[in-house]
């Protein structure tokens, strides 16, 4: 999973404010690093724009096949409500 998301309101230029945050817990060997299903809440807010920032693992952990090298992070789908 992602280190951390972020998501912003973005409605006006110069004017961001971090709506949410979650930083998920990195998996160990014998958990699954998907992120099935995440809620970020915040307050009922009526935004135009929303920003959402994900940062990715610098370094794959020792266990991972790809040890040292970026964690990808890919995105189906994001819900809003």
């Amino acid at each position: 999973p992602p280190v951390k998301i972020e998501v912003w309101d973005n409605s006006e230029p110069g004017k961001t404010r971090l709506l949410g945050m979650l930083q998920p817990a990195i998996p160990d060997s014998n958990q699954s690093p998907h992120l099935i299903l995440r809620d970020i809440s915040f307050p009922v807010t009526e935004v135009q724009k929303l920003k959402i920032v994900v940062q990715h693992l610098q370094h794959l952990p020792a266990w991972h096949s790809a040890k040292g090298k970026p964690a990808w992070v890919l995105i189906s789908e994001i819900m809003v409500n």
